[in-house]
């Protein structure tokens, strides 16, 4: 069965035709979104100043800050706190040091269970909204690796940001882009990438309890990563299902198969 997914196979040809213009497809969907969110943003709006009665209000959607792997500019509250688990490997976690900087990071247990060379990450957030709707957020994130034997040890990998959002907690659009830095710890080794990171992300929520999020990472003249599904939200819980696309798997000598697989996620925010 896996002999289908191999190079040099007519289905691999056929679905391999429909993978390279799932990126554009994405795009075109990133692009919808934000279209949408913005005349959604602009309608409710306009709606607020003209309409006297109040309407009938629905829970606050708490995943406002983030997409399904990177972020928004729309920051946490002051010692609100977030939890978020990928895989069942992959737990993140978010607190609001105050009302425009939080405090992120996480661990894997992936690198632990390959190599034995476990890997936490931070990633501090500053950002803040000069105007109705607008939000410039700049950031550090940064890979460490817990082992110090250089044998096993891969290095560190630092990301620094800066990222524009608009929109509402309901519906809004983002870009970003940034430098990876490796081994910045490490001044010998020091090098930064000869490449930069763009990104675009919008997030609709078309339902109470349904939203759509179509996230797009462009590594320039070396790949993509694209995702796109839908989040279902609870009040203070959700669960992302999505499919994921990854450029980097298709020439990999082990995952030499199409790059598109589920991705799988689930969150939860602390207090108010």
């Amino acid at each position: 069965m896996t002999t289908l997914f191999k190079h040099n196979t007519p289905f691999y040809s056929i679905m391999h035709y429909f993978v390279s213009k799932f990126f554009w497809l994405s795009i075109i969907l990133a692009c919808l979104t934000s279209v949408y969110s913005l005349a959604q943003t602009s309608t409710n709006t306009t709606e607020a100043l003209q309409e006297s009665k109040p309407k009938k209000k629905i829970f606050p959607n708490h995943s406002a800050t983030h997409y399904f792997v990177t972020h928004s500019n729309i920051p946490l509250k002051k010692d609100a706190v977030y939890y978020r688990n990928t895989y069942l490997v992959l737990n993140h976690f978010e607190y609001g040091l105050t009302d425009k900087l939080t405090l992120m990071g996480g661990f894997e247990f992936i690198s632990t269970i390959i190599n034995g060379n476990p890997s936490i990450y931070i990633n501090p957030r500053y950002s803040f909204n000069p105007t109705h709707n607008f939000y410039i957020g700049v950031g550090f994130y940064s890979v460490l690796p817990l082992l110090k034997d250089r044998k096993s040890d891969p290095g560190d990998l630092s990301f620094p940001y800066l990222s524009l959002t608009y929109g509402s907690q309901n519906h809004n659009i983002s870009f970003s882009t940034g430098l990876p830095i490796e081994n910045l710890y490490k001044p010998k080794y020091t090098e930064s990438s000869n490449f930069l990171v763009f990104g675009i992300s919008g997030m609709t929520r078309v339902l109470k309890s349904v939203a759509f999020i179509s996230e797009n990472i462009i590594y320039s003249g070396e790949g993509i990563t694209s995702i796109n599904g839908i989040r279902l939200l609870a009040s203070k819980i959700h669960l992302d299902l999505a499919l994921m696309y990854n450029s980097f798997l298709e020439d990999d000598y082990y995952f030499d198969i199409i790059a598109v697989f589920p991705y799988l996620a689930f969150g939860y925010k602390f207090g108010n």
